[in-house]
């Protein structure tokens, strides 16, 4: 699933805007009002493993 939709992003943006990989999470970080927590995406993307 995530190739086909890398290969559609590409079809339809310029080559700087697709993005390198693609993660499926069972569930987003998000506030008691229901905004996603871009912080902790970001922290969980750059943290070792």
């Amino acid at each position: 699933m995530a190739h086909s939709r890398a290969e559609h992003v590409k079809r339809a943006a310029a080559p700087y805007k697709y993005p390198r990989a693609i993660a499926f999470v069972p569930s987003l970080p998000t506030t008691p009002s229901g905004k996603l927590l871009r912080r902790v995406l970001r922290d969980k993307e750059f943290s070792p493993d």
